[in-house]
């Protein structure tokens, strides 16, 4: 007997790239990135650790901490 059910819907069952790029923008913003269109496109579909390497100036990681920049950005 099947219990349940587990679907994947960011991205999957629901194009939502717009929201994650919008919530980027604001993000990057806040910290004054301005070159992070290009990186977010090539980086698109990885890990949040992954992607703030690929946006974030590695001082700004440094000093904010991955943790923490990857929970203010999950919260836009």
């Amino acid at each position: 007997m099947i219990r349940g059910a587990l679907f994947d819907m960011d991205g999957t069952l629901v194009d939502n790239s717009a929201v994650h790029v919008r919530a980027f923008e604001i993000f990057c913003e806040r910290y004054g990135v301005s070159d992070w269109q290009e990186k977010l496109a090539q980086a698109f579909g990885m890990g949040n650790d992954d992607i703030m390497r690929a946006i974030m100036p590695a001082e700004i990681i440094r000093t904010q901490g991955m943790e923490a920049l990857a929970d203010e950005q999950d919260a836009l």
